[in-house]
């Protein structure tokens, strides 16, 4: 053991990881440690173990970890105010005060290390919960509501307009013409039909690729089949 210099804490580790590390790397045993402080094994085990449910008072478990940390030249400030606050976070954590810890060990297990564990999991899973939803979106193909035509119809018009939805900042077109939708997603557009078949292809695409299709067919009648369809019309009616 110095004397003369005081070790430095890693920050990040909790009390009982910083005395059983450093009580290793100076390769020491608890028996060792036991008979120089004259402090039960036990007692030593329990302040290794974060299980300060274990020592028999608050003034005990507070007078053995400061010679504790000093035979192992550790920040005896750090040392206490960091066992106030893990042994404040196990009391917070459970519910139950120490009365009722000593009564029954069912949160025994509830330690600093498990608690800085359970801590670590849980900050992983809302972490990857989070980018799985943002990588999510980016692949799900956006939304692309067809309101009008219908598919599959006949009509004897020039003109149809098509509207529909999609979701906003969406690329949107109409047989590879861009289409502008406005801030919702609402768009309608003017579309002028050829004789005969018409196949419109309406695609929604995200700029990370993702898109949706749908496809609407649409058949003009000619000026001679309205004329043939009038006339067998005039000749049923006789």
């Amino acid at each position: 053991m110095n004397s003369f210099i005081t070790k430095k804490v890693v920050s990040h580790q909790t009390v009982p990881e910083t005395l059983r590390k450093t009580r290793e790397e100076q390769e020491l045993n608890l028996t060792e440690i036991s008979q120089k402080l004259s402090i039960q094994p036990k007692y030593l085990q329990a302040l290794e173990d974060g299980a300060y449910e274990s020592l028999p008072g608050e003034i005990y478990a507070q007078q053995w970890l400061r010679s504790y940390g000093k035979f192992l030249d550790l920040d005896i400030r750090w040392l206490i105010k960091e066992y106030q606050r893990e042994k404040g976070l196990q009391l917070q954590f459970t519910g139950f005060d120490r009365q009722i810890l000593e009564k029954g060990n069912w949160f025994a297990w509830l330690t600093p290390k498990t608690l800085k564990i359970v801590s670590v999991t849980i900050a992983t899973i809302a972490f990857v919960f989070y980018i799985g939803s943002g990588v999510y979106n980016i692949i799900k193909p956006p939304t692309l509501i067809i309101r009008e035509p219908s598919n599959n119809i006949t009509t004897n018009s020039r003109l149809i307009t098509v509207t529909g939805k999609t979701d906003p900042e969406i690329k949107l077109t109409i047989n590879n013409e861009l289409i502008l939708a406005d801030a919702n997603g609402d768009f309608n557009k003017e579309i002028n039909l050829s004789i005969g078949l018409n196949v419109l292809e309406v695609t929604a695409i995200k700029k990370h690729g993702a898109q949706s299709k749908e496809t609407i067919s649409i058949f003009r009648q000619g000026q001679q089949v309205n004329k043939a369809n009038n006339a067998l019309s005039i000749q049923l009616d006789f």
